[in-house]
């Protein structure tokens, strides 16, 4: 979701990472010009974030890493860390950290697949749960939430102390 990736990239740039966006309007980029942006300007980890879509009912946020991806053990630490800190942070149920390839669906994990780099793809929350996509895509402090979250992913996954307000 563009409204947390945005976010994101400013948490991370404050801690003064420097950050390759894919998009940052909503325009549809195509998924294998996504993880050849991420390749092309070799990029050190990547976070491919979505929103999930099922029943009025269905809730949770889960990450995805993939097995065939060139560093599968990295990417499922990374997985690991940003679902920990979403569980954390924007208090949702888990769905789990889950192998694309088990998913049995969706073209979508070729962003967990074909990066040369750890990657994670994760679904913050359900857009057809009116509850969630009202908490967490409308409410400016859902997206913040989101982004912390993630920024804080990246920064365990490094082994650095996140740094938002003090905030941990």
């Amino acid at each position: 979701s563009l409204a947390a990736g945005l976010p994101t990239r400013t948490y991370l740039e404050n801690d003064g990472a420097t950050v390759v966006m894919t998009r940052t309007t909503d325009i549809d980029v195509a998924v294998d010009t996504r993880y050849i942006i991420f390749n092309d300007n070799n990029c050190n980890i990547a976070i491919s974030i979505h929103c999930n879509s099922a029943s009025a009912t269905a809730h949770g946020v889960e990450t995805y890493y993939c097995s065939l991806n060139a560093y599968p053990t990295d990417s499922y630490n990374f997985a690991t860390n940003a679902l920990n800190r979403l569980l954390s942070l924007v208090k949702n149920d888990s769905r789990g950290v889950k192998e694309c390839l088990d998913a049995g669906r969706g073209f979508h994990f070729a962003l967990c697949r074909y990066p040369n780099m750890p990657c994670t793809l994760s679904e913050t929350y359900f857009v057809s749960n009116p509850d969630e996509n009202y908490n967490i895509h409308y409410l400016a402090s859902g997206q913040d939430n989101s982004a912390k979250a993630f920024y804080a992913g990246v920064c365990d996954f490094y082994g650095v102390t996140p740094s938002f307000g003090g905030q941990t």
